[in-house]
C-alpha cells in the first residue's frame, strides 16, 4: 500500500508533508528546544575540533590539541584518552539504552559537569530517570523528515531541523548555530562504501568491544547503503555551502573530499 501511495502521489507532496511535520514537532517541543539558544554562550574558543570514531583516529595525538573546543560523539568513551581530555560537547543522536547506562556509570566515577551533552528529544524521559545526569548539562534536539527543498530554513537547533543521516551533518548544523568560525574534522573517514555492510565499517576501537551499537546484517544492505551515502554526501555538500562556519577535513585519505583539507597541528 505504501508503495502504491508513493507511486500515485507527486514527490513534492511528501517534501511538504515532512516540512509540515517539522513545524508540528517544534510546536510540541518548543519549550525544550528554545533552551538551545543558551548554547550560543557556551563556546570557549572561536574554533572547534570534531572527533569522529573512524580508524584514522588511532594515529592522532589528541593530547596535543590546545585552544580548541573539543566535540566528541557516540562511543568515544572507549578511547584511551577519554578521561584525560577537556571535552566541551558530547553528542549522540541515536543513543541506545546500553550507551546511556555506560555513560551513567562513567558519571558515577568522573566529574563531567563541564561537558555538555547533546541528545535527541526522544530519550529525554529515559535521561530524566537517571540520577547520574541530574547535575549534567543536557540539551535536546529534534530532527524530522528528509527533504530536498528549503533545507536552509531548518538548520536552527532551537527548532526542528532536517533529518540527520550521519553525525557530520549535525556537527555542521550545530557548530554553525553557535557561531564557530572554523571547525576541523578529525577521525572522519566516511569510508562506508569500502565495506559491504555496516557491521564491517571499522572504528578506532574493535567492533567486538562492548560498544553501544552492533549493526545487524540485512539482505540488500550495500545497495541501500550506497543510496544513503549519496543522499548524505549531497546534504553535507549543501550544508557546507549554506553555513557560515568554515569546515576543514584533517584526513587527506577521507572519502569526504569535497570538504577542504587543512592540517590541524
Amino acid at each position: 500500500m505504501k508503495e502504491i501511495i508513493k507511486f500515485l502521489v507527486p514527490p513534492i507532496i511528501f517534501e511538504f508533508y515532512y516540512i509540515f511535520f517539522r513545524v508540528l514537532n517544534f510546536i510540541k517541543y518548543r519549550s525544550i528546544l528554545k533552551k538551545n539558544y543558551k548554547l550560543k554562550k557556551t563556546l570557549e574558543f572561536p574554533n572547534a575540533v570534531f572527533v569522529g570514531n573512524g580508524p584514522s583516529l588511532k594515529k592522532e595525538r589528541l593530547d596535543l590539541i590546545k585552544n580548541y573546543d573539543l566535540i566528541v560523539c557516540n562511543d568515544f568513551y572507549l578511547h584511551d584518552s577519554f578521561y584525560n581530555l577537556k571535552i566541551k560537547y558530547y553528542i549522540n543522536l541515536d543513543p541506545t539504552e546500553k550507551w546511556i547506562l555506560n555513560i551513567s556509570k562513567i558519571l558515577e566515577k568522573v566529574d563531567l559537569k563541564n561537558t555538555i551533552f547533546i541528545l535527541p528529544i526522544k530519550v529525554k524521559n529515559k535521561i530524566d530517570n537517571y540520577s547520574e545526569f541530574k547535575d549534567i548539562s543536557v540539551f535536546y534536539i529534534s530532527a524530522v523528515g528528509q527533504t530536498k527543498i528549503l533545507n536552509k530554513y531548518f538548520i536552527n537547533i532551537s527548532k526542528s531541523i532536517i533529518h540527520i543521516n550521519n553525525i557530520v551533518q549535525f556537527i555542521m548544523i550545530f557548530t554553525n548555530f553557535i557561531s564557530y568560525k572554523n571547525v576541523y574534522f578529525l577521525g572522519v573517514d566516511m569510508d562506508f562504501l569500502a565495506h559491504k555492510n555496516k557491521s564491517l565499517i571499522p572504528h578506532f576501537y574493535s567492533n567486538d568491544k562492548n560498544v553501544s551499537h552492533i549493526p545487524k546484517i540485512t539482505e540488500g544492505q550495500y545497495t541501500r547503503g550506497a543510496l544513503n551515502v549519496h543522499i548524505l554526501f549531497m546534504s553535507v555538500k549543501e550544508l557546507n555551502d549554506i553555513t557560515k562556519t568554515n569546515f576543514y577535513n584533517t584526513n587527506q585519505e577521507s572519502f569526504m573530499e569535497f570538504i577542504d583539507y587543512k592540517n590541524l597541528l
